[in-house]
């Protein structure tokens, strides 16, 4: 069976769950994998999209993770009914002695969707709007409203979640961090796409149940979709990544700095996006169940200051012909960068095309950067010559002086010896970093990059470096000036770290590891 890099769970094409076979990947998230599926008993739907969510081969947190994942797919399944929703079929368990990796796998059907609304945003070239814009803001508001007037808030809005089926509508998805709403609030679990969680969440206090939620939290996310769809793509926080991003909407929050609305979009639909996207949560609130109506109110407002009326979206053919020209579109620059980069580049930090321990042939002998200033990679260190570019390319990436060439190379040597195909069932840890698949995939920006892979040793090394990056502004009760217990936090977790004060007794070698090499590889200050 092929593995495909960075998916949460993989599913071979013809594999059998209940009366389902399974077909071609669709997409992966950082806790599922989904699939198309077709029935073969000749009973129900004909089709379906299998989100399959990992069984037994994960650690305790991880697999209680799942469950709880699973089970609020379940719950709102059960409860929550609106023709804007995708519908759950049945939620199927997977017993395979046969395939560790599949056994004891959640599977939940559902209907299925022609593509996402990512897809429909990664394929605006020209900045501007798609035809049916707000048609889908319309589609997308009522199916919030829908869910907040049963008691419920969604808690994972995003452009990956908002569905477009066959004829054009648009349908709300992923409801696995969904939560009743108990009086105010519900308690969901700390996870979240970093472009689309409100202001407040970046400082929420964390309990045994989870962050607070509100429907305040899905408007904002509605704000940050509505800004992406009716600018042609442009964020509301500036930034070149989601962490980035992140950091401005952080700004907001304290300051009220940060936000940039298109000044080309019109007047009422700034103020709307504004309303949206209010750092005080009450206010915001306040639209949770209008949303519909406060869109369908806009309909006739051009979305363009200073342009005509938008025309109404009748003439359905017209906007499937458009989402189908940027699907097919997508694809092919999609198939061309592939084929391209492979024939023509020779990239010794590539995955490998035959399997770990086949001979391939060798490209060109690697550039190795001299070591010129402390903490670069000494000339002399034991790290493979192949690596020691991507390295310091991807340590300096860091602002921070204490993310190190040679502290870099130290996890990894710590981690793998440097061993790109290390595997770790058991664990559940793959690559040069050991890297758990689905927090990989946070990390690596899977949502906008979906092709990076725990196996390709640059894409490791570079989500490792800021993994580190990051860890440095939010340990607390640690000295600031030793990286290892950066690396420490890497192993466990910055919160493990943080509430410990220092290295748990269980991390320790560890950590002993980690000092030792980067005084093995550092240039000495």
């Amino acid at each position: 069976m092929t593995r495909r890099g960075g998916w949460a769970v993989v599913v071979p094409e013809g594999y059998r769950v209940g009366p389902w076979r399974i077909g071609t990947p669709i997409a992966s998230g950082c806790w599922g994998s989904v699939y198309a599926a077709e029935r073969v008993d000749g009973e129900g739907p004909s089709i379906a999209a299998c989100k399959f969510l990992p069984g037994n081969a994960l650690t305790p947190a991880q697999r209680a993770t799942v469950e709880d994942l699973a089970s609020r797919e379940r719950a709102f399944g059960a409860n929550v009914r609106s023709e804007h929703l995708i519908q759950t079929y049945e939620v199927l368990d997977v017993a395979d002695e046969d395939d560790k990796h599949l056994d004891g796998c959640t599977v939940i059907v559902m209907e299925r969707a022609r593509t996402s609304l990512r897809e429909v945003l990664d394929g605006l070239t020209d900045q501007t709007p798609p035809p049916d814009a707000v048609a889908m803001l319309t589609g997308l508001a009522q199916a919030l409203d829908d869910v907040h007037d049963a008691g419920w808030v969604h808690g994972d809005v995003s452009a990956s979640n908002v569905l477009v089926m066959d004829d054009g509508d648009v349908r709300l998805a992923d409801f696995g961090l969904s939560a009743e709403l108990d009086g105010t609030h519900a308690y969901i679990p700390q996870l979240g796409s970093f472009d689309y969680t409100p202001a407040e969440w970046w400082s929420a206090p964390v309990d045994d149940r989870g962050v607070e939620a509100r429907p305040s939290r899905d408007v904002w996310a509605f704000g940050v979709l509505a800004h992406r769809l009716l600018s042609g793509g442009h964020h509301p926080f500036p930034g070149c990544d989601p962490r980035t991003r992140a950091t401005a909407v952080r700004e907001y929050a304290a300051t009220g700095d940060g936000m940039h609305l298109e000044p080309t979009l019109a007047a009422p639909w700034r103020e709307l996006i504004a309303t949206c996207l209010e750092r005080d949560p009450s206010a915001r609130g306040a639209l949770a169940g209008t949303l519909a109506d406060r869109v369908r109110a806009l309909s006739d407002v051009p979305i363009e200051a200073g342009s005509a009326a938008p025309d109404r979206p009748a003439d359905r053919l017209r906007t499937l012909r458009w989402h189908i020209a940027v699907g097919v579109a997508a694809a092919t620059v999609a198939a061309v960068a592939a084929v391209g980069a492979s024939a023509l580049v020779s990239d010794p930090d590539s995955p490998p095309s035959s399997p770990p321990g086949e001979r391939t042939a060798r490209g060109p002998e690697p550039i190795v950067p001299a070591a010129s200033a402390p903490g670069d990679i000494a000339t002399d260190a034991d790290v493979p010559a192949r690596y020691r570019s991507v390295i310091t390319k991807m340590a300096h990436r860091c602002a921070d002086p204490l993310v190190t060439p040679a502290f870099v190379a130290a996890v990894l040597a710590t981690e793998s010896g440097f061993d790109r195909a290390k595997r770790s069932p058991q664990t559940g840890e793959y690559g040069i970093a050991m890297w758990t698949p689905a927090i990989f995939q946070v990390w690596a920006k899977a949502e906008e990059h979906p092709k990076r892979s725990v196996f390709n040793a640059r894409d490791s090394i570079r989500a490792l470096s800021d993994y580190l990056c990051w860890a440095g502004g939010v340990l607390e009760n640690v000295p600031v000036n030793d990286p290892v217990y950066r690396a420490v936090a890497y192993r466990t977790s910055d919160k493990t770290v943080s509430d410990f004060g220092g290295v748990p007794p269980e991390y320790r070698a560890y950590a002993a590891e980690v000092r030792r090499h980067l005084r093995e590889f550092a240039v000495p200050s």
